[in-house]
Protein backbone atom coordinates (compact mmCIF):
# COMPACT_ATOMS: atom_id res chain seq x y z
CA UNK A 1 0.00 0.00 0.00
CA UNK A 2 1.67 3.48 -0.64
CA UNK A 3 2.17 5.96 1.74
CA UNK A 4 -0.39 8.82 2.59
CA UNK A 5 0.06 12.25 3.44
CA UNK A 6 0.30 11.52 7.15
CA UNK A 7 2.93 9.31 7.16
CA UNK A 8 4.73 12.09 6.00
CA UNK A 9 3.40 14.06 8.72
CA UNK A 10 1.08 16.78 6.37
CA UNK A 11 -2.00 15.46 7.49
CA UNK A 12 -1.69 17.17 10.96
CA UNK A 13 -1.28 20.60 9.70
CA UNK A 14 -4.97 20.04 8.18
CA UNK A 15 -6.53 18.94 11.48
CA UNK A 16 -7.26 22.51 12.74
CA UNK A 17 -9.03 24.31 9.78
CA UNK A 18 -12.45 24.76 9.03
CA UNK A 19 -12.63 23.64 5.48
CA UNK A 20 -13.02 19.63 4.79
CA UNK A 21 -9.28 18.46 3.57
CA UNK A 22 -9.80 15.35 1.77
CA UNK A 23 -7.50 13.63 0.03
CA UNK A 24 -7.16 10.32 -2.62
CA UNK A 25 -5.01 8.21 -4.46
CA UNK A 26 -5.58 8.84 -8.30
CA UNK A 27 -4.87 5.05 -8.69
CA UNK A 28 -7.20 3.29 -6.73
CA UNK A 29 -9.90 6.43 -6.28
CA UNK A 30 -9.39 6.04 -2.56
CA UNK A 31 -9.48 7.96 0.45
CA UNK A 32 -6.48 8.28 2.31
CA UNK A 33 -6.80 11.75 4.22
CA UNK A 34 -9.91 12.88 5.96
CA UNK A 35 -9.55 16.10 8.09
CA UNK A 36 -12.19 16.33 11.71
CA UNK A 37 -13.67 19.78 9.40
CA UNK A 38 -14.70 16.35 6.56
CA UNK A 39 -16.09 14.06 9.56
CA UNK A 40 -18.40 17.65 10.77
CA UNK A 41 -19.70 18.06 6.70
CA UNK A 42 -20.15 14.53 5.91
CA UNK A 43 -21.13 12.37 8.21
CA UNK A 44 -18.56 9.74 8.53
CA UNK A 45 -15.62 9.70 10.61
CA UNK A 46 -12.08 9.33 9.61
CA UNK A 47 -12.04 5.83 10.15
CA UNK A 48 -15.09 4.97 8.44
CA UNK A 49 -13.80 7.28 5.49
CA UNK A 50 -10.16 6.07 5.01
CA UNK A 51 -9.68 3.64 2.60
CA UNK A 52 -13.48 3.62 1.36
CA UNK A 53 -13.91 5.08 -2.41
CA UNK A 54 -14.06 8.83 -2.72
CA UNK A 55 -17.52 8.08 -4.81
CA UNK A 56 -18.96 8.12 -0.79
CA UNK A 57 -19.59 11.53 -1.04
CA UNK A 58 -19.86 11.71 -4.53
CA UNK A 59 -24.33 11.36 -5.87
CA UNK A 60 -24.95 8.62 -7.88
CA UNK A 61 -26.23 10.35 -10.63
CA UNK A 62 -22.50 12.07 -11.20
CA UNK A 63 -20.41 8.70 -10.45
CA UNK A 64 -19.63 8.48 -13.82
CA UNK A 65 -18.68 11.67 -14.69
CA UNK A 66 -16.59 11.50 -11.47
CA UNK A 67 -14.83 8.40 -12.58
CA UNK A 68 -14.30 9.27 -16.27
CA UNK A 69 -12.66 12.83 -15.05
CA UNK A 70 -10.35 10.53 -12.82
CA UNK A 71 -9.16 8.39 -15.57
CA UNK A 72 -8.85 11.15 -17.83
CA UNK A 73 -6.34 12.79 -15.22
CA UNK A 74 -4.75 8.97 -14.29
CA UNK A 75 -3.67 8.86 -18.51
CA UNK A 76 -2.82 12.41 -19.22
CA UNK A 77 -1.79 14.02 -15.56
CA UNK A 78 -4.13 16.63 -16.41
CA UNK A 79 -7.32 17.96 -15.75
CA UNK A 80 -9.42 21.32 -16.39
CA UNK A 81 -10.14 21.90 -12.69
CA UNK A 82 -7.08 20.60 -11.48
CA UNK A 83 -4.62 22.31 -13.16
CA UNK A 84 -6.58 25.35 -12.58
CA UNK A 85 -7.62 25.50 -8.95
CA UNK A 86 -10.86 26.50 -10.38
CA UNK A 87 -13.62 27.16 -7.65
CA UNK A 88 -16.56 24.46 -7.79
CA UNK A 89 -19.96 24.60 -6.72
CA UNK A 90 -21.79 21.16 -6.69
CA UNK A 91 -23.49 18.64 -5.06
CA UNK A 92 -22.50 16.49 -2.46
CA UNK A 93 -23.78 13.27 -0.46
CA UNK A 94 -24.27 12.97 3.60
CA UNK A 95 -23.67 10.11 5.32
CA UNK A 96 -27.56 10.39 5.88
CA UNK A 97 -28.51 10.42 2.07
CA UNK A 98 -29.54 13.88 1.85
CA UNK A 99 -27.43 16.01 -0.37
CA UNK A 100 -25.44 19.06 0.07
CA UNK A 101 -24.15 22.00 -1.64
CA UNK A 102 -20.60 22.51 -1.63
CA UNK A 103 -17.99 24.76 -2.86
CA UNK A 104 -14.50 23.09 -3.46
CA UNK A 105 -11.29 23.34 -5.05
CA UNK A 106 -9.23 20.24 -6.36
CA UNK A 107 -5.34 20.55 -5.96
CA UNK A 108 -2.19 17.94 -7.03
CA UNK A 109 -0.25 17.09 -4.21
CA UNK A 110 2.87 17.91 -4.74
CA UNK A 111 4.88 16.17 -1.93
CA UNK A 112 6.72 12.97 -3.44
CA UNK A 113 5.25 10.08 -2.13
CA UNK A 114 6.43 6.58 -3.29
CA UNK A 115 4.15 4.83 -5.00
CA UNK A 116 1.28 7.00 -5.24
CA UNK A 117 -0.34 9.95 -6.63
CA UNK A 118 -2.80 12.52 -4.73
CA UNK A 119 -5.21 14.89 -5.38
CA UNK A 120 -6.52 16.71 -2.96
CA UNK A 121 -9.98 18.52 -2.25
CA UNK A 122 -10.64 21.63 -0.44
CA UNK A 123 -14.47 21.52 0.64
CA UNK A 124 -17.26 24.20 2.16
CA UNK A 125 -20.17 23.75 2.75
CA UNK A 126 -22.67 26.42 1.32
CA UNK A 127 -25.95 24.56 1.61
CA UNK A 128 -27.32 27.27 3.92
CA UNK A 129 -26.17 29.81 1.33
CA UNK A 130 -28.18 27.71 -0.77
CA UNK A 131 -31.31 27.54 1.36
CA UNK A 132 -30.81 31.77 1.80
CA UNK A 133 -30.58 32.00 -2.02
CA UNK A 134 -33.98 29.72 -2.50
CA UNK A 135 -35.78 31.95 -0.17
CA UNK A 136 -34.63 34.67 -1.73
CA UNK A 137 -35.85 33.64 -4.99
CA UNK A 138 -39.31 33.01 -3.57
CA UNK A 139 -39.82 35.97 -2.15
CA UNK A 140 -38.98 37.49 -4.80
CA UNK A 141 -41.57 35.42 -6.72
CA UNK A 142 -43.90 36.06 -4.43
CA UNK A 143 -43.67 39.80 -4.99
CA UNK A 144 -43.32 39.88 -8.40
CA UNK A 145 -46.48 38.10 -8.96
CA UNK A 146 -48.80 39.20 -6.05
CA UNK A 147 -51.80 41.21 -6.73
CA UNK A 148 -50.95 43.37 -3.61
CA UNK A 149 -49.17 46.63 -4.22
CA UNK A 150 -45.90 45.93 -2.91
CA UNK A 151 -43.40 49.09 -2.66
CA UNK A 152 -39.78 49.21 -1.59
CA UNK A 153 -38.37 52.63 -0.01
CA UNK A 154 -36.09 54.14 1.68
CA UNK A 155 -36.61 55.82 5.00
CA UNK A 156 -37.58 59.14 3.61
CA UNK A 157 -40.21 57.67 1.35
CA UNK A 158 -38.29 57.28 -1.99
CA UNK A 159 -39.26 54.49 -4.25
CA UNK A 160 -37.03 51.75 -4.68
CA UNK A 161 -38.81 48.92 -5.75
CA UNK A 162 -42.54 48.47 -7.46
CA UNK A 163 -44.29 45.05 -8.29
CA UNK A 164 -46.96 44.56 -11.14
CA UNK A 165 -49.28 44.76 -8.38
CA UNK A 166 -48.59 48.19 -7.83
CA UNK A 167 -48.88 49.01 -11.18
CA UNK A 168 -52.04 47.16 -11.69
CA UNK A 169 -53.66 49.07 -8.72
CA UNK A 170 -52.42 52.75 -8.85
CA UNK A 171 -52.01 52.44 -12.55
CA UNK A 172 -48.62 53.97 -12.90
CA UNK A 173 -45.88 51.17 -14.53
CA UNK A 174 -42.65 50.75 -12.28
CA UNK A 175 -40.81 53.29 -14.72
CA UNK A 176 -42.71 55.73 -13.64
CA UNK A 177 -42.93 55.15 -10.01
CA UNK A 178 -39.01 54.40 -9.38
CA UNK A 179 -37.41 56.97 -7.79
CA UNK A 180 -40.75 59.07 -6.51
CA UNK A 181 -41.59 59.97 -3.46
CA UNK A 182 -44.43 57.70 -2.15
CA UNK A 183 -46.03 60.35 -1.26
CA UNK A 184 -47.40 60.94 -4.99
CA UNK A 185 -50.34 58.67 -4.45
CA UNK A 186 -51.65 59.97 -1.00
CA UNK A 187 -54.53 62.10 -1.43
CA UNK A 188 -54.27 65.87 -0.71
CA UNK A 189 -56.57 65.72 2.88
CA UNK A 190 -54.27 62.92 3.92
CA UNK A 191 -50.79 64.65 3.14
CA UNK A 192 -47.85 63.80 5.70
CA UNK A 193 -49.49 60.69 6.74
CA UNK A 194 -46.42 58.71 4.69
CA UNK A 195 -44.29 60.57 6.95
CA UNK A 196 -45.99 59.53 10.55
CA UNK A 197 -45.93 55.83 9.06
CA UNK A 198 -42.19 56.05 7.95
CA UNK A 199 -41.29 57.37 11.69
CA UNK A 200 -43.04 54.43 13.05
CA UNK A 201 -40.62 52.66 10.89
CA UNK A 202 -37.77 54.03 12.18
CA UNK A 203 -39.04 53.27 15.80
CA UNK A 204 -38.89 49.54 14.61
CA UNK A 205 -42.40 49.83 15.07
CA UNK A 206 -44.27 47.47 12.40
CA UNK A 207 -47.62 49.08 11.30
CA UNK A 208 -50.29 46.36 10.87
CA UNK A 209 -53.72 46.49 8.54
CA UNK A 210 -53.93 50.50 8.45
CA UNK A 211 -57.10 51.37 6.41
CA UNK A 212 -56.47 54.43 4.64
CA UNK A 213 -57.21 55.82 1.09
CA UNK A 214 -54.96 56.12 -1.72
CA UNK A 215 -54.97 58.13 -5.42
CA UNK A 216 -54.79 56.24 -8.38
CA UNK A 217 -53.00 57.66 -11.80
CA UNK A 218 -56.93 58.06 -12.87
CA UNK A 219 -57.51 60.24 -9.80
CA UNK A 220 -59.62 57.90 -8.51
CA UNK A 221 -59.44 57.71 -4.44
CA UNK A 222 -59.30 53.72 -3.54
CA UNK A 223 -59.64 52.25 0.04
CA UNK A 224 -56.53 50.31 0.77
CA UNK A 225 -55.23 48.06 3.68
CA UNK A 226 -51.64 49.28 4.30
CA UNK A 227 -49.26 46.98 6.41
CA UNK A 228 -45.70 48.96 6.53
CA UNK A 229 -42.63 46.86 7.68
CA UNK A 230 -38.88 47.69 7.90
CA UNK A 231 -36.50 46.48 5.62
CA UNK A 232 -32.89 44.92 7.69
CA UNK A 233 -29.59 44.62 6.47
CA UNK A 234 -27.42 41.83 7.61
CA UNK A 235 -26.11 44.21 10.58
CA UNK A 236 -29.36 44.59 11.67
CA UNK A 237 -29.53 48.14 10.80
CA UNK A 238 -33.34 49.22 9.45
CA UNK A 239 -32.28 50.89 5.89
CA UNK A 240 -35.87 50.99 4.76
CA UNK A 241 -39.45 50.26 4.69
CA UNK A 242 -41.59 47.73 3.12
CA UNK A 243 -45.74 48.78 2.07
CA UNK A 244 -48.08 46.25 1.16
CA UNK A 245 -51.29 47.96 -0.07
CA UNK A 246 -54.68 45.50 -0.83
CA UNK A 247 -57.55 47.38 -2.65
CA UNK A 248 -60.83 47.29 -0.17
CA UNK A 249 -62.81 49.16 -2.23
CA UNK A 250 -64.92 46.44 -3.27
CA UNK A 251 -65.49 45.38 0.59
CA UNK A 252 -65.78 48.58 2.06
CA UNK A 253 -68.74 49.16 -1.01
CA UNK A 254 -70.27 45.96 0.29
CA UNK A 255 -70.36 46.59 3.99
CA UNK A 256 -71.80 50.01 3.18
CA UNK A 257 -74.46 48.09 1.26
CA UNK A 258 -74.83 45.92 4.40
CA UNK A 259 -74.99 48.77 6.66
CA UNK A 260 -77.38 50.34 4.73
CA UNK A 261 -79.53 47.19 4.42
CA UNK A 262 -79.33 46.66 8.15
CA UNK A 263 -80.72 50.63 8.25
CA UNK A 264 -83.65 50.05 6.03
CA UNK A 265 -84.70 46.37 8.00
CA UNK A 266 -84.47 48.53 11.15
CA UNK A 267 -86.72 51.44 9.51
CA UNK A 268 -89.20 48.90 7.99
CA UNK A 269 -89.13 46.40 11.44
CA UNK A 270 -89.76 49.75 12.85
CA UNK A 271 -92.53 50.89 10.40
CA UNK A 272 -94.44 47.37 10.98
CA UNK A 273 -94.00 47.77 14.77
CA UNK A 274 -95.53 50.83 14.61
CA UNK A 275 -98.48 49.67 12.31
CA UNK A 276 -98.63 46.47 14.51
CA UNK A 277 -99.53 48.55 17.56
CA UNK A 278 -101.75 50.71 15.44
CA UNK A 279 -103.41 47.50 14.28
CA UNK A 280 -103.37 46.54 18.40
CA UNK A 281 -105.16 49.72 19.44
CA UNK A 282 -107.49 49.85 16.29
CA UNK A 283 -108.78 46.20 17.33
CA UNK A 284 -108.81 46.78 20.69
CA UNK A 285 -111.10 50.31 20.16
CA UNK A 286 -112.97 48.59 17.26
CA UNK A 287 -114.08 45.69 19.40
CA UNK A 288 -114.70 47.39 22.59
CA UNK A 289 -116.91 50.36 20.52
CA UNK A 290 -118.95 47.91 18.94
CA UNK A 291 -119.88 45.94 21.76
CA UNK A 292 -121.75 48.26 23.12
CA UNK A 293 -123.86 49.91 20.39
CA UNK A 294 -124.33 46.55 18.77
CA UNK A 295 -125.61 44.70 21.32
CA UNK A 296 -127.85 47.75 22.08
CA UNK A 297 -129.42 47.84 18.18
CA UNK A 298 -130.34 44.11 18.18
CA UNK A 299 -131.91 44.47 21.84
CA UNK A 300 -133.77 47.46 20.91
CA UNK A 301 -134.82 45.45 17.69
CA UNK A 302 -135.88 42.42 19.73
CA UNK A 303 -137.90 45.14 22.36
CA UNK A 304 -139.39 46.75 19.05
CA UNK A 305 -140.48 43.61 17.72
CA UNK A 306 -142.11 42.17 21.07
CA UNK A 307 -144.40 45.58 20.99
CA UNK A 308 -145.56 44.75 17.28
CA UNK A 309 -149.21 43.68 18.21
CA UNK A 310 -149.57 42.70 14.69
CA UNK A 311 -147.00 39.65 14.82
CA UNK A 312 -148.68 36.55 16.69
CA UNK A 313 -147.32 35.12 19.56
CA UNK A 314 -145.00 32.52 17.93
CA UNK A 315 -144.33 35.47 15.03
CA UNK A 316 -143.02 37.81 18.13
CA UNK A 317 -141.27 34.51 19.79
CA UNK A 318 -139.30 33.80 16.55
CA UNK A 319 -138.56 37.20 16.21
CA UNK A 320 -137.20 37.43 19.96
CA UNK A 321 -134.79 33.81 19.43
CA UNK A 322 -133.51 35.30 16.32
CA UNK A 323 -132.29 38.26 17.97
CA UNK A 324 -131.15 36.98 21.19
CA UNK A 325 -128.89 33.87 18.50
CA UNK A 326 -127.67 37.40 16.88
CA UNK A 327 -126.77 38.87 19.69
CA UNK A 328 -125.03 35.84 21.61
CA UNK A 329 -123.08 35.59 18.01
CA UNK A 330 -122.10 38.68 17.88
CA UNK A 331 -120.91 38.76 21.60
CA UNK A 332 -118.68 35.13 20.67
CA UNK A 333 -117.02 37.19 17.97
CA UNK A 334 -116.15 39.98 19.41
CA UNK A 335 -114.71 37.69 22.81
CA UNK A 336 -112.96 35.96 19.51
CA UNK A 337 -111.36 39.19 18.35
CA UNK A 338 -110.30 40.60 21.98
CA UNK A 339 -109.10 36.65 22.75
CA UNK A 340 -106.77 37.20 19.27
CA UNK A 341 -105.64 40.33 20.63
CA UNK A 342 -104.42 39.48 23.52
CA UNK A 343 -102.91 36.52 22.41
CA UNK A 344 -100.92 38.64 20.08
CA UNK A 345 -99.53 40.97 22.35
CA UNK A 346 -98.60 38.35 24.71
CA UNK A 347 -100.94 38.83 27.16
CA UNK A 348 -103.47 35.73 27.30
CA UNK A 349 -101.47 32.88 29.78
CA UNK A 350 -103.27 30.22 31.24
CA UNK A 351 -104.75 29.71 34.68
CA UNK A 352 -104.02 26.35 35.59
CA UNK A 353 -106.57 25.13 38.04
CA UNK A 354 -108.39 21.92 39.12
CA UNK A 355 -111.35 22.12 36.78
CA UNK A 356 -114.42 19.61 36.70
CA UNK A 357 -114.12 19.44 32.86
CA UNK A 358 -117.09 16.84 32.59
CA UNK A 359 -119.37 19.87 34.31
CA UNK A 360 -117.80 22.33 32.12
CA UNK A 361 -118.37 20.32 29.47
CA UNK A 362 -122.15 19.52 30.04
CA UNK A 363 -122.69 23.53 31.55
CA UNK A 364 -121.12 24.47 27.67
CA UNK A 365 -123.26 21.85 25.76
CA UNK A 366 -126.33 22.90 27.57
CA UNK A 367 -126.05 26.79 26.28
CA UNK A 368 -125.48 25.10 22.72
CA UNK A 369 -127.58 25.21 19.70
CA UNK A 370 -126.18 21.56 18.88
CA UNK A 371 -127.68 18.62 19.47
CA UNK A 372 -125.45 17.23 20.99
CA UNK A 373 -124.26 13.83 21.97
CA UNK A 374 -122.09 13.15 24.84
CA UNK A 375 -119.40 10.07 25.71
CA UNK A 376 -118.05 11.58 29.23
CA UNK A 377 -116.03 9.32 31.69
CA UNK A 378 -118.13 9.58 35.03
CA UNK A 379 -115.93 12.35 36.26
CA UNK A 380 -112.62 13.82 35.44
CA UNK A 381 -110.46 16.78 36.85
CA UNK A 382 -107.60 18.43 35.65
CA UNK A 383 -105.32 21.27 36.08
CA UNK A 384 -106.30 23.29 33.10
CA UNK A 385 -107.96 27.01 32.48
CA UNK A 386 -111.38 26.42 32.86
CA UNK A 387 -111.97 29.56 30.81
CA UNK A 388 -109.77 28.48 28.04
CA UNK A 389 -111.41 25.42 27.80
CA UNK A 390 -114.87 26.33 27.89
CA UNK A 391 -113.74 28.69 24.88
CA UNK A 392 -112.44 25.61 23.13
CA UNK A 393 -115.17 23.90 23.43
CA UNK A 394 -117.78 26.50 22.55
CA UNK A 395 -115.82 27.35 19.46
CA UNK A 396 -115.51 23.55 18.15
CA UNK A 397 -119.45 23.56 18.48
CA UNK A 398 -120.49 26.65 16.97
CA UNK A 399 -118.00 25.28 14.23
CA UNK A 400 -119.67 22.04 14.09
CA UNK A 401 -123.27 23.54 14.08
CA UNK A 402 -122.28 25.53 10.72
CA UNK A 403 -121.67 21.95 8.84
CA UNK A 404 -124.22 19.46 10.52
CA UNK A 405 -127.44 18.82 8.65
CA UNK A 406 -130.46 19.46 10.44
CA UNK A 407 -131.25 16.22 12.56
CA UNK A 408 -128.36 14.96 12.82
CA UNK A 409 -126.08 14.88 15.87
CA UNK A 410 -122.90 16.79 17.04
CA UNK A 411 -120.24 14.00 19.11
CA UNK A 412 -118.61 15.53 21.98
CA UNK A 413 -115.93 12.89 23.61
CA UNK A 414 -113.67 13.83 26.64
CA UNK A 415 -111.11 10.94 27.69
CA UNK A 416 -108.19 11.14 29.74
CA UNK A 417 -104.56 10.80 28.44
CA UNK A 418 -101.12 9.51 29.44
CA UNK A 419 -100.06 13.51 30.02
CA UNK A 420 -103.18 15.28 30.26
CA UNK A 421 -106.70 15.02 28.28
CA UNK A 422 -108.04 15.15 24.97
CA UNK A 423 -111.25 16.56 23.20
CA UNK A 424 -112.69 15.52 20.26
CA UNK A 425 -115.73 17.16 18.73
CA UNK A 426 -117.51 15.40 15.54
CA UNK A 427 -120.06 16.30 13.37
CA UNK A 428 -121.29 15.24 9.95
CA UNK A 429 -120.76 17.51 7.46
CA UNK A 430 -119.09 17.59 3.74
CA UNK A 431 -115.68 16.71 5.75
CA UNK A 432 -112.13 18.98 5.06
CA UNK A 433 -109.92 18.16 2.11
CA UNK A 434 -106.33 17.23 3.69
CA UNK A 435 -104.71 20.15 2.16
CA UNK A 436 -106.91 22.18 4.21
CA UNK A 437 -106.74 20.44 7.31
CA UNK A 438 -103.50 22.66 8.90
CA UNK A 439 -104.58 26.03 7.32
CA UNK A 440 -108.10 26.13 8.97
CA UNK A 441 -106.26 26.91 12.17
CA UNK A 442 -104.47 29.72 10.44
CA UNK A 443 -105.65 33.28 11.39
CA UNK A 444 -107.98 34.24 8.93
CA UNK A 445 -106.49 31.33 6.45
CA UNK A 446 -109.96 30.36 5.25
CA UNK A 447 -110.97 33.62 4.39
CA UNK A 448 -111.01 32.94 0.87
CA UNK A 449 -114.27 31.52 1.18
CA UNK A 450 -117.24 32.02 3.02
CA UNK A 451 -118.33 28.72 3.78
CA UNK A 452 -115.59 28.76 6.97
CA UNK A 453 -116.04 32.08 8.29
CA UNK A 454 -113.62 34.27 9.67
CA UNK A 455 -111.38 31.61 10.85
CA UNK A 456 -111.01 33.49 14.27
CA UNK A 457 -112.70 30.44 16.30
CA UNK A 458 -110.19 27.45 15.35
CA UNK A 459 -107.59 29.79 15.21
CA UNK A 460 -108.20 30.46 18.84
CA UNK A 461 -108.59 26.78 19.52
CA UNK A 462 -105.25 26.26 18.42
CA UNK A 463 -103.61 28.76 20.17
CA UNK A 464 -105.18 27.95 23.75
CA UNK A 465 -103.94 24.60 22.98
CA UNK A 466 -100.93 25.65 22.26
CA UNK A 467 -100.69 27.55 25.79
CA UNK A 468 -101.39 24.05 27.71
CA UNK A 469 -98.62 22.66 25.69
CA UNK A 470 -100.80 20.60 23.20
CA UNK A 471 -102.00 20.99 20.00
CA UNK A 472 -105.25 20.86 17.70
CA UNK A 473 -106.01 18.67 14.76
CA UNK A 474 -108.92 17.84 12.34
CA UNK A 475 -109.41 14.27 11.40
CA UNK A 476 -112.07 12.28 9.03
CA UNK A 477 -115.00 11.63 11.46
CA UNK A 478 -116.87 8.10 10.90
CA UNK A 479 -119.59 9.17 9.78
CA UNK A 480 -117.08 11.27 6.71
CA UNK A 481 -117.64 14.10 8.05
CA UNK A 482 -114.62 16.25 10.68
CA UNK A 483 -113.57 14.69 14.00
CA UNK A 484 -111.45 18.46 15.43
CA UNK A 485 -109.12 17.05 18.37
CA UNK A 486 -108.05 19.11 20.88
CA UNK A 487 -104.66 17.93 23.21
CA UNK A 488 -104.40 19.51 26.41
CA UNK A 489 -101.40 18.47 28.48
CA UNK A 490 -101.35 18.74 32.31
CA UNK A 491 -97.75 17.66 33.14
Amino acid sequence: MPLVPRDLGIGALFDKIQEAVIAADVETGRIVLWNPAAEKIFGYSSLEAIGELIELIIPERLQATHRNGIARYRDTGHGPYIDFGELLELPARHRQGHELLIEMTLNPLETPVSGGTFVMAIIRDVSDRREASLLEAELAAIVVSSEDAIIGMTLDGQIRSWNKGAATIYGYSADEALGRHVSFIVPVDRAGEEGLLLGRIQASEAVEHYETKRRCRSGKVIDVALTVSPIIDRAGVIVGASSIARDISQQKNMEQQIQDSLEEERRVTAQLRRLDELKNVYLRAATHDLKTPLAAALLGSQALAMKLDRLSPEQMKDVAEKVTANLKEIDRLIGDLLDVDRLTRGALEPLRQATDLVGKTKEVTARSRCNVQMDLPTSLQADVDPTHFERILWNLLGNAEKHTPAGTKVRVRLEPTDDGVLLTVSDSGPGIAEDMRTKIFELFGRGQTHAFGTGVGLFLVSEFAKLHSGSAWVEESSDGGAAFKVLLKTT
